[in-house]
């Protein structure tokens, strides 16, 4: 829109400004045709972002709407205010923490913490990746092994576990955020535990033993 009196252009959309062909416009999605790697860099947009290769390991995406990538994903940070479309898959390489207010999907998760408010669809597998929604987990047709699988609705699984004996947790109403507190509640105890044992090393054989009663 163009302000006449004050000379001035207001975009009605949220994007990124170009001017080609002396045409002045504003994109609402962010699109990548390349990797997202050092070229490209981390990406922190306001709307949507499109990436067309692959997302290479320690790089981040944030979007204000949703990202979609047509490549794979390694090792990589990925943050949305609403849907994520991944339409291969991601190797989280245990550093890749995947976040969407809206809805998730993907082909595949390895060694990935995902944490997803609305539903989560995975079409083959996943492994040894912890995937919590606030609603449904979708994958009739997947393998889940290995890691934690927590859903506050339902879960549609497909072969779940393995008779090699890995370890897989489900939860089934359980808010993934509160497992995550847990989980750093238990921590703290077992660092307040060594920190206790180890100034107890440095006591006397006496006094060491008074401490251990009455503890």
């Amino acid at each position: 829109a163009l302000d006449e009196n004050a000379g001035q252009y207001f975009s009605t959309i949220a994007g990124y400004v170009t001017f080609e062909d002396q045409r002045l416009s504003v994109n609402d999605c962010y699109t990548v045709d390349q990797h997202v790697d050092m070229a490209i860099g981390n990406i922190n947009f306001v709307s949507d972002v499109l990436v067309k290769g692959d997302v290479l390991p320690d790089f981040s995406i944030q979007a204000g709407r949703n990202i979609d990538i047509y490549g794979s994903v390694s090792g990589a940070m990925l943050q949305a205010e609403k849907d994520i479309r991944l339409q291969r898959g991601i190797l989280g390489q245990r550093k890749s923490i995947v976040k969407a207010s809206g809805q998730f999907s993907t082909k595949f998760a390895n060694e990935t913490t995902i944490e997803v408010r609305g539903n989560v669809e995975i079409f083959t597998e996943a492994l040894n990746s912890d995937v919590g929604s606030l609603k449904q987990i979708r994958g009739k047709q997947a393998v889940f092994i290995g890691g934690r699988i927590a859903s506050v609705e339902e879960m549609h699984l497909g072969t779940l576990g393995s008779e090699l004996g890995i370890r897989t947790e489900v939860f089934l109403g359980q808010d993934f955020s509160l497992l995550r507190r847990t989980d750093e509640i238990r921590k703290t105890l077992l660092e307040m535990e060594d920190l206790i044992e180890g100034r107890l090393e440095g006591l006397t054989p006496q006094v060491k033993h008074w401490q251990t009663d009455h503890l």
